[in-house]
């Protein structure tokens, strides 16, 4: 006889960023550091980023980031985005999660009034 068990899997989506527009200020570029949020009881994660209307010549680069029992955060091996300078749409999957804890640093800049409009940043965690 033959026993079929389902496990239940749990979903969490996190949306970071919805759906905003970034503009540039005096000085060239900014770096933005998320909300910590908890990765205990997942195992992968699904990163996405969407750009919308980019004026100038605006880059956009995100990364995601692990924090250690000391409290210090270090990249995440091949969680980073390709840097983007026009409107589009990355997603990465990270295949294995460590520690309970993660957030995601991304930087925008170039020129000042540069801009994105639309700027979507989701994680999606699965067990």
């Amino acid at each position: 006889m033959v026993q079929i068990v389902e496990a239940k899997k749990k979903v969490k989506v996190i949306t970071l960023v919805d759906n905003v527009a970034l503009t540039v200020p005096a000085g060239g570029s900014v770096t933005v550091n998320s909300d910590s949020f908890d990765i205990s009881g997942y195992e992968t994660c699904m990163f996405l980023v969407k750009l919308g209307t980019e004026t100038g010549t605006a880059t956009f680069d995100a990364k995601l980031q692990y924090k250690d029992s000391n409290g210090n955060y270090y990249d995440v091996a091949s969680g980073a985005i390709t840097q983007m300078d026009a409107a589009g749409t990355q997603q990465f999957l990270i295949s294995k999660l460590y520690g309970e804890t993660a957030r995601v640093v991304y930087v925008y800049g170039d020129a000042e009034n540069d801009a994105f409009a639309g700027v979507t940043l989701e994680i999606v965690l699965k067990s």
